[in-house]
């Protein structure tokens, strides 16, 4: 297929860059997975779910407490002995003094916990979430920015066309305004040829702004500043960069799909919390060490220099024996929450299927759009340049020459249109599949 005349305007612009960067699409995805502020907030959560996995570590580390009280009695409590013990009347007898000072330090060990033992084997479970949390927003941002730079392409595509189309219409306004001061043509002919020159001249306009705002949208995407010029790589577009091979399903894997791995993560977190739930009134053992000072006074001072250490080890154990039928309605609600999750995990890979099937049914079509469209702009060029060439011969009349100008520009706008069809297409085959990292990284490989 021989290459368009037209398309020879998409080849890279030369510019003078100075102190001025110049972004393909691989560096602003780049850009964008070093200073978004989702990329970083994504870490963060990665670091918070590493810090919860210590926490939940520390819940069998050993642990020391220590306590002090100082016990003013403004009324000391008495306790009476019975008559005929030390004597024919009942014995008031105070055991304490107004001051009691006590200071203590204790050492706790768990032995068993059985809801700390499911917060361990969970804890994996959960940095491993985080971690996908974090590959699943990278994943977003290169499909986001990647979109919003094939939008930038195609308007700078698209403004070179009618930038062209300008000189063009212009150049036939010069001819036009000759012929009607020899009076070989109407000015209302010359109306016509002034108006497609003003409508191109809006366009433009159009395109223009459009042009700005992609830029700016892709700005805010990459996490670039908005008052900084971004200059992005004007390229190429050939038939080969565009007619990719026929897209296969054959490989894809529903385990590729980080929403998939999520999911299990969360089927695998939902089973654990059934079990925690079902086993949460097993008993709790601990093991202990105490020791402490206590001192007796009438007045503060006596109580401290009064003091007497005293220490203990022992066995701490404690079990809910019945809450009420609580425990099993939990334990229930837990259950049902998990098979729920196994249920629509299943369902969930149907979709991903057919998600895969409707991405590759429409990248093969938008491939065929492309093909269609590249040569009818091809025909629509070989058509204009034969009428250009007989108007200036006399042979074609300016009506048939303004309408094969305004074909061109349609089949150049529709093969725009299906260039942006494609690349898009192109990214929503990847993300189904859950290959937009490998897309990433064949970038580099360009």
């Amino acid at each position: 297929m021989k290459f368009p005349a037209f398309l020879v305007f998409f080849y890279l612009l030369c510019f003078q860059l100075s102190a001025q960067e110049t972004f393909n699409l691989e560096d602003c995805i780049d850009y964008g997975l070093h200073n978004h502020g989702t990329i970083t907030i994504a870490n963060n959560g990665e670091l918070a779910a590493d810090a919860a996995a210590k926490e939940t570590f520390s819940g069998y580390l050993p642990k020391v407490s220590l306590n002090g009280n100082i016990d003013d009695n403004l009324k000391v409590q008495e306790q009476v002995i019975p008559a005929g013990v030390f004597g024919e009347e009942d014995v008031r007898v105070a055991f304490t003094k107004q001051f009691n000072t006590t200071a203590t330090v204790e050492l706790e060990q768990k032995i068993y916990d059985h809801s700390l033992i499911i917060d361990l084997k969970s804890r994996k479970f959960k940095q491993a979430q985080a971690k996908l949390e974090t590959q699943q927003t990278k994943e977003d941002l290169i499909y986001t920015i990647s979109s919003d730079y094939y939008q930038v392409m195609v308007y700078k595509l698209q403004l070179l066309l009618l930038n062209k189309n300008k000189e063009t219409y212009a150049e036939q306004v010069r001819i036009s305004e000759l012929q009607v001061e020899k009076g070989v043509l109407a000015k209302v002919d010359l109306k016509k040829v002034r108006v497609d020159y003003n409508s191109t001249l809006s366009q433009i306009r159009v395109t223009q702004n459009n042009l700005t705002n992609s830029i700016n949208t892709l700005k805010n995407d990459i996490g670039y500043p908005v008052h900084k010029n971004l200059q992005v790589e004007e390229v190429e577009i050939t038939p080969n960069d565009l007619m990719a091979e026929t897209p296969t399903t054959d490989d894809f894997q529903p385990e590729n799909r980080i929403e998939f791995q999520l999911d299990s993560i969360n089927t695998e977190l939902l089973k654990i919390d059934y079990r925690s739930t079902k086993n949460s009134g097993l008993p709790k053992l601990s093991a202990y060490a105490k020791y402490g000072t206590v001192g007796f006074g009438d007045e503060l001072e006596e109580s401290f220099n009064s003091q007497q250490s005293f220490s203990a080890i022992g066995l701490r154990l404690s079990a809910n024996l019945f809450e009420g039928f609580g425990k099993t309605a939990k334990a229930t609600q837990a259950k049902i929450k998990y098979e729920n999750a196994k249920e629509q995990q299943k369902l969930d890979m149907a979709t991903y299927k057919i998600e895969v099937a409707n991405a590759s049914s429409k990248l093969i079509s938008s491939k065929t759009n492309v093909e269609e469209e590249l040569e009818n702009t091809e025909l629509a060029q070989s058509v204009f340049n034969t009428t250009d060439l007989q108007y200036q011969k006399g042979v074609a009349s300016l009506r048939d020459w303004l309408e094969d100008q305004l074909s061109l520009q349609q089949a150049q706008n529709n093969y725009l249109n299906a260039v942006v069809d494609f690349y898009v297409a192109t990214l929503e085959f990847e993300k189904s599949k859950g290959t937009l990292k490998n897309y990433y990284n064949t970038l580099n490989e360009k």
